[in-house]
């Protein structure tokens, strides 16, 4: 089961987190295609406002179960949002030290295989998706020294 939760916030207006409800660390095909199918309805919203929508994830804890899983679906100006995957990639390059494990890897392009294709069950990572299909992920290294509010950052940014 899926909820989605709303918040308004300044300078984004609207923000809506996706949640599942029960703690699961992997994702049926149920309940990701309802994700699916939600993020949808949410660009077709959005678009009839004149705005795009960018979606983020950071999962990490996988193993835990104090953390759940949130997808942020974050409505931005077009002119932003044409922007963003230049930012979030340039973020996502130097989220990590020049040491990490998989620095060949840093971003990975998840518009050909999709996030669940594109890193393997149970890798912490972030992910930004660009509207509905297009989107990087970072198979994050070191927990402990990754910043879970990254992405919310570079929008800000953005904006």
């Amino acid at each position: 089961m899926l909820s989605c939760h709303t918040l308004a916030c300044q300078p984004l207006s609207f923000a809506a987190f996706h949640v599942p409800g029960p703690h699961n660390p992997q994702v049926d095909e149920a309940t990701w295609t309802e994700v699916r199918n939600f993020q949808k309805c949410l660009i077709r919203m959005f678009m009839e406002q004149g705005k795009e929508v960018l979606f983020l994830e950071a999962a990490t804890g996988l193993g835990s179960h104090r953390n759940h899983a949130l997808l942020e679906a974050i409505p931005m100006p077009p002119d932003a949002f044409s922007k963003a995957p230049m930012y979030f990639k340039k973020a996502l390059q130097e989220a990590e030290s020049d040491w990490a494990q998989h620095a060949a890897k840093a971003v990975i392009d998840t518009k050909a295989k999709g996030l669940r294709g594109s890193i393997p069950p149970n890798f912490p990572y972030m992910y930004v998706q660009f509207g509905y299909a297009n989107g990087f992920v970072h198979v994050i290294d070191d927990e402990s020294k990754f910043d879970r509010q990254l992405g919310r950052q570079v929008v800000v940014g953005l904006l």
